[in-house]
Order: structure tokens, then C-alpha cells, then sequence
């Protein structure tokens, strides 16, 4: 199938394909990571951008902010340039947590 010419498709097959192939260490389960301005996540062992929507995040860390500036409604908001803390199952890449240093 040609891409003819088209570097996302052609950074997505690659991102795909590596997943696919089972690349994630199988010594590390917890992994730390970053989530890139167009929402994909880079993680620490893994450095192919996992698109968004191919990677998961657990329901109460939400992508879309709240709508006024200051999140009231008692949730993390998760958005570009968070450190996130990524529990690999198998090959899905799973967000369950931003980290900050306190």
C-alpha cells in the first residue's frame, strides 16, 4: 500500500508496525512518559510517537480540559507536556497517572 508521499501516514505504519512486533521491553511494565502537543505519548523506552487514540489512559484522567480555566470538578486534566506514568499490558500502552515532583 503506497503513502504516496504522506509522512504521517507514513510516521503512523512505522508506530503501528513497531507495536505490533511486540519492541517493548519485556522487563519493564511501569514506564514513564510524555504526552506531545498533538496528544501522542513518547515513553521512556519506547521513543515512536504512539498516536492519539492508540494508546489508552484511565477514565479519570481526562484529554479534553475543563471548560473554565480552573478544573473544579476534582479531576486531573491531561495535556501537552505532561509526565505521565504508563503501565504497559502486553502491547497497549495504558496512562494511568501524571507525575510531579512535590
Amino acid at each position: 500500500m503506497s503513502n504516496k508521499g504522506n509522512k504521517g501516514a507514513s510516521a503512523l505504519a512505522t508506530a503501528i508496525s513497531v507495536i505490533a512486533s511486540g519492541q517493548v521491553p519485556k522487563d519493564r511494565l511501569i514506564d514513564l512518559g510524555k504526552i506531545r502537543g498533538d496528544y501522542s505519548l513518547v515513553t521512556d523506552t519506547f521513543s515512536v510517537p504512539i498516536p492519539r487514540g492508540s494508546w489508552l489512559v484511565l477514565k479519570h484522567l481526562l484529554i479534553e480540559p475543563c471548560k473554565n480555566e480552573e478544573c473544579t470538578c476534582g479531576h486531573q486534566v491531561l495535556k501537552p507536556g505532561d509526565r505521565v506514568a504508563v503501565a504497559w499490558a502486553g502491547k497497549e500502552a495504558v496512562v494511568i497517572g501524571v507525575i510531579t515532583r512535590i
